[in-house]
């Protein structure tokens, strides 16, 4: 039985999401195929018709979890606050976030592994990356756009890398600290623009 284009193409963003979000939670190496499929609810058989290997669907997972990041941290910088660049980074470096590692930041959670991949990994993530600093530069206050869009590098890798510490440490306090410190630091850097 045949489906259709669009169910084919249903079918393979619920596992590109479901493959995401399980290797949010798990890690790239820490989930295989077999259980991916069963997890999207679909047959093992049916992986290689939506994906040539399980390195073609982490690229794609890759420029899923770089768009989706894009997609919530421009969102949030253009809501009708008065500091929405602030409110996002507070609700960013949150406890809720540092402790919701399958739903939270793909960037923070799988970045260092994406590193590790297959060249097609990072050319999946290239475009999507450079998309997201430049959608974010538009939201930073300024004038410079090459210093608001190193800015908003630098903003980014600061959210990430204060949220991978915040996650690392069984010790309350530190992990709070962490989060403290570079909230700080990325909202001073923010106001010196």
């Amino acid at each position: 039985m045949r489906i259709s284009r669009e169910k084919v193409a249903e079918n393979r963003e619920r596992l590109i999401q479901v493959a995401t979000d399980q290797f949010r939670e798990h890690g790239i190496d820490g989930i295989g195929v077999a259980d991916l499929m069963k997890e999207a609810g679909m047959s093992l058989g049916s992986f290689y018709g939506y994906f040539d290997s399980k390195e073609h669907l982490v690229s794609e997972c890759c420029a899923h979890a770089v768009a989706d990041v894009k997609e919530k941290i421009t969102s949030a910088f253009s809501r009708s606050l008065t500091n929405p660049v602030e409110k996002t980074v507070d609700e960013y470096l949150s406890t809720a976030h540092r402790d919701e590692l399958a739903k939270g930041c793909g960037l923070a959670a799988l970045g260092s592994e994406f590193a590790h991949k297959t060249e097609a990994v990072h050319a999946a993530a290239t475009p999507e990356l450079i998309s997201l600093f430049d959608e974010m530069a538009r939201s930073l206050p300024g004038s410079s756009r090459k210093k608001k869009r190193e800015q908003s590098i630098a903003m980014m890798a600061s959210l990430m890398g204060g949220l991978i510490l915040s996650r690392m440490t069984d010790d309350a306090k530190l992990s709070q600290d962490i989060l403290e410190a570079v909230k700080s630091s990325v909202k001073s850097s923010v106001r010196a623009c």
